[in-house]
C-alpha cells in the first residue's frame, strides 16, 4: 500500500530511502522507519540539545540500563556510545522542565482533532495517541490524569520518534527534535474543551473581563467548579497561577496564597469529588 522514496533526513542531511508516511498530506514531510540509520541520530541530537536519555529495548518500552531511569544521560558521548552498542534500541526521554500531554481518547472512543491542532510539537504514538509537547508548569512536578489525558512530567520518560512498538514508529506530526528546546507553558483557556467533561467549561476559563474588585471571588469559585468537575488539584492550582498572570492581571502573593490555601480545603471535603449533573454544568460566560 506504499511507495518506495528518498529524501533527507532533517537533521543530519542524509538521504535515506524509506517507505512513503501515510501522514505525508498532513505533515508536508517524510518520517523515517529505519531505526539503524536514524535512532542514533535522533538520540544524539536530543542529548545535544540538554536532554536526559536513555537505551530502550527493542520493540519495548522498558530501559536497557541495569539501574533504569537513574542511568540516563545528556552527555552526547554516552549515547553515541550506547546506540553503538545497541543500534536497534528505542529512545527514551526524560521529562525533567517538560509537560507532555499523552491523548489516549482513541481508545476510550475520543478522537484526535484536539490534540493534533494544539499549538505545539506533536507526536503521533503507535497506538494511535498523540504526545504535546510544552514547558512545565511549576505547580504539575508529578503525573496526573483528566479526562484520559495524561500530564507525564518529572519521573517519567516517553519514547521519541523513530522509536517502535509492535511494528509501528512513533511519527511527528508537527514540530520536529529542535522544536523541544524553546518550549511554552500550555494555555488552559485552549486546554479546556480538550480537559472539559462539557461543552461551556471552555468559555468559563476566559476571565478577561472581570472587574478588580471581583477577581478573588472569581478566581476561587472557577477553582471550586474545576474540582468539583473532577480536575486534580494540581491543575486547578496550574489554571489559576496561569490565570493570573496572563489574564486576569496581577495579585498579590498573598492574595494567591489565600486562594490555594482555601482551594486545599475545599478538595480536602469529601463532596469535592462529586461530579456535577448535567444541568449543574457550566454554560458559555456563566462565570
Amino acid at each position: 500500500h506504499s511507495e518506495q522514496t528518498t529524501y533527507r533526513d532533517h537533521d543530519s542531511g542524509k538521504k535515506k530511502s524509506n517507505t512513503t508516511n501515510p501522514l505525508k498530506a498532513f505533515c508536508g514531510k517524510e518520517l523515517s522507519l529505519e531505526p539503524e540509520l536514524v535512532l542514533a541520530d535522533e538520540a544524539h541530537f536530543l542529548a545535544t540539545i540538554g536532554h536526559r536519555i536513555l537505551p530502550l529495548v527493542p520493540n519495548e518500552k522498558r530501559p536497557l540500563l541495569p539501574n533504569g531511569l537513574s542511568g540516563a544521560s545528556s552527555d552526547s558521548g554516552q549515547v553515541e556510545e550506547w546506540w553503538t552498542r545497541w543500534p536497534d534500541a528505542n529512545i527514551g526521554m526524560v521529562l525533567d522542565d517538560i509537560l507532555v500531554l499523552d491523548n489516549d481518547n482513541p481508545k476510550h472512543g475520543g478522537d484526535l482533532s484536539a490534540t493534533i491542532h494544539l499549538q505545539s510539537p506533536c507526536v503521533l504514538t503507535p497506538s494511535g495517541g498523540t504526545h504535546n509537547y510544552y514547558y512545565r508548569p511549576e505547580s504539575i512536578d508529578h503525573k496526573t490524569t483528566m479526562n484520559h489525558i495524561d500530564f507525564l512530567t518529572k519521573g517519567a520518560y516517553v519514547l521519541m520518534p523513530p522509536s517502535i512498538i509492535g511494528g509501528e514508529p512513533y511519527r511527528w506530526i508537527s514540530g520536529s527534535p529542535s522544536s523541544l528546546v524553546n518550549l511554552v507553558e500550555p494555555d488552559p483557556r485552549v486546554l479546556g474543551s480538550l480537559l472539559s467533561v462539557d461543552d461551556g467549561l471552555a468559555a468559563g476559563l476566559d476571565l478577561s473581563t472581570i472587574e478588580e474588585g471581583e477577581r478573588n471571588n472569581k478566581l476561587y469559585g472557577l477553582g471550586t467548579r474545576l474540582l468539583s468537575f473532577g480536575y486534580p488539584l494540581e491543575l486547578v492550582e496550574w489554571i489559576i497561577s496561569f490565570l493570573v498572570q496572563h489574564v486576569v492581571g496581577p495579585l498579590d502573593t498573598g492574595e494567591v496564597d489565600r486562594i490555594s490555601q482555601s482551594l486545599r480545603r475545599y478538595h480536602s471535603r469529601p463532596s469535592a469529588y462529586l461530579w456535577r449533573s448535567p444541568r449543574d454544568r457550566l454554560t458559555p460566560g456563566e462565570l
